[in-house]
């Protein structure tokens, strides 16, 4: 720049990115993306060898000794002074990292902010040749942090700025630890730039959408000032919003030039012209219906007006922004807090009770510059009603009791049902019980029966044996009593005696009725199905059932076997018997 002409003219080798322009100890250093560049009295640019960009440079003491830091896009350098001029030195060899600011703290570490991602902790070897130890820092406290962590200084204390807020360097704990008087004073503030020291107790903080002025006094820190970018036709180059300070004058670097405030003509104080006022209230129903309310009393609303906008009005005031500070409180214990710089807020779907509005108006300093209060209420639903909660009531009770009685029955029912049950179960029992003693009595009938058939089938061969004895006897007494050979009075009383214990049809006739009692009518049942069937026929069949021989049958008949051969084919034809099939088994069989 020209003082005269007021021309302005391109400094050679400035072209691209340029970082910084500082002068320190009468020297003008300026960081572009190329070179450091050293500026001399009359515009005069020279690049400093061995140096490809230089992003950040400040003056410090390490290990006794006092030198310029450099930070650049790969490398960190040494600058150290020779015949009262700072000249390049060296570059610290172990490190390569694209850094945008530097810090040194008390302690001698170097806190280097990377352009990208978190921030390095860096010591270096006392000779300054080379890194002792490095760490890359990605977290503040617990929060992990995406992107660049920005350093500061202030106050001789290291400060590290990120979207969750201001923390510092615990030098006891050696932790991160959030910056709670910051953070207190600033919850506005996120990501700042950078920091420049008016005085050790004030200082100039750059942020995304604003510069404060912060001081440090008894122990805490006030904020003094706050001048938005917006108030600017020009904002300012993102990231990169720099303050220069040359005494009372702060200087804000914007985007297609330069701000500059003294505070010996600051106009950005507000005065109040009027209060906050409430504009308008307009609630709005369920089916879409609207209307306005009066602005003052207490206004009780139907229960389907649940949905409410309210408008605030406020004089304008010079160029100051104003923000609104909402609070609703009531219903059924709700607090709903919200900051805008819109004059109205909307508060949908709200709960039946009674209710506070509360609206403040602030500057940008922080100052309150208006308030205004509102009270309503909104009813009860039928449905949450006292007569409602009556007929609940009623309805529980009926519910109750029918319920009750439900159960009551259910467990009747129940019971009865278990009762039924364990009686089926018993009388099956009682029915296997039976049935088995039917069966115990059935066999043992059975083994009677068949015990008394073969008394009865032993009976009949001993008589029938006797019989025979006696029929021989007979015959012999006869053939004697004929040829006179024994006294005839003797031999018939013999005869007498053998006619007498001779089988007679009474016994055949008492043998029938005891095998027809036994073997379940058998000849009754015989002769209604046969009646062709002689006695003799009948006779052979119970013989036969009791499954004699045929040489047994032929003794007790007095027939020969083949006689008996005979009359069983005889049988066969009459009973009408298949082939295939035995005379024994179908008497046996046949019931």
């Amino acid at each position: 720049y020209h003082q005269i002409t007021g021309n302005l003219r391109l400094l050679p080798h400035t072209e691209g990115q340029n970082w910084y322009v500082k002068d320190i100890d009468g020297q003008l250093f300026a960081g572009n993306n190329a070179h450091t560049l050293l500026i001399g009295e009359k515009g005069n640019v020279s690049v400093i060898s061995n140096t490809n960009s230089s992003t950040c440079l400040i003056k410090c003491t390490l290990y006794g000794e006092e030198i310029l830091l450099e930070s650049s896009y790969a490398d960190l350098r040494i600058y150290k002074k020779k015949n009262g001029q700072w000249t390049f030195s060296h570059v610290i060899d172990g490190f390569i990292a694209p850094v945008m600011h530097l810090e040194v703290d008390q302690s001698g570490v170097i806190w280097a902010s990377h352009m990208y991602q978190g921030v390095y902790k860096i010591v270096l070897s006392d000779d300054l040749s080379a890194v002792k130890s490095v760490r890359h820092i990605s977290h503040l406290g617990s929060e992990y942090i995406i992107g660049p962590i920005q350093v500061m200084k202030m106050r001789g204390r290291i400060v590290f700025s990120s979207p969750n807020g201001f923390y510092t360097y615990d030098d006891i704990t050696r932790q991160i630890i959030p910056f709670q008087k910051l953070n207190a004073i600033l919850p506005y503030i996120r990501n700042a730039h950078s920091v420049v020291s008016v005085t050790n107790d004030r200082f100039w903080l750059s942020g995304s959408h604003e510069y404060v002025l912060v001081e440090y006094a008894e122990g805490e820190y006030i904020v003094k000032q706050r001048i938005l970018i917006e108030l600017f036709d020009s904002p300012c180059i993102e990231n990169y919003n720099n303050v220069f300070v040359d005494n009372d004058v702060v200087y804000f670097n914007l985007n297609n030039g330069i701000a500059s405030y003294s505070k010996n003509t600051d106009s950005l104080s507000p005065t109040l012209e009027s209060a906050l006022s409430l504009s308008s209230v307009t609630a709005s129903s369920s089916d879409k219906k609207e209307k306005r309310l009066p602005l003052s009393g207490n206004v009780e609303l139907e229960s389907n007006y649940r949905d409410l906008l309210f408008s605030v009005s406020l004089p304008h005031y010079n160029k100051l922004s104003v923000h609104f500070h909402y609070v609703l409180q009531g219903g059924q214990g709700m607090a709903l807090t919200s900051d805008l710089k819109e004059p109205e807020i909307r508060y949908g779907s709200l709960d039946y009770g009674e209710y506070t509005f509360q609206a403040e108006a602030y500057n940008d300093l922080g100052q309150k510059i208006g308030e205004v209060e509102y009270h309503f209420a909104i009813a009860r639903p039928f449905y949450l009603s006292y007569y409602a909660f009556a007929l609940y009531l009623i309805v529980l009770t009926a519910l109750v009791y029918f319920f009750s009685k439900w159960r009551a029955n259910r467990a009747m029912e129940k019971k009865r049902k278990e009762y039924e049950a364990e009686q089926v179960q018993q009388n099956i029992k009682m029915r296997e019980q039976e049935h088995l003693i039917t069966l115990q009595q059935q066999q043992l009938l059975e083994a009677e029966l068949s015990a008394k058939s073969k008394d009865l089938a032993s009976m009949a061969l001993g008589v029938f044996a006797k019989n025979e004895v006696l029929e021989k006897l007979r015959t012999v007494v006869q053939e004697s009593l004929v040829k006179g050979q024994y006294g005839r009075k003797n031999l018939e009383s013999l005869l007498k005696l053998i006619n007498e214990n001779i089988e007679t049809q009474e016994f055949w006739d008492v043998f029938q009725n005891n095998f027809d009692l036994i073997h379940e009518k058998f000849f009754r049942n015989l002769r209604e199905r046969y009646p062709s069937l002689t006695a003799t026929d009948l006779r052979f069949c119970a013989l036969l059932r009791l499954n004699l021989s045929t040489k047994d049958i032929a003794q007790m008949t007095n027939l020969t076997i083949r006689g008996v051969e005979a009359a069983r084919y005889r049988l066969r034809k009459k009973l009408d018997i298949p082939d295939g099939t035995g005379l024994v088994d179908f008497l046996i069989d046949l019931k």
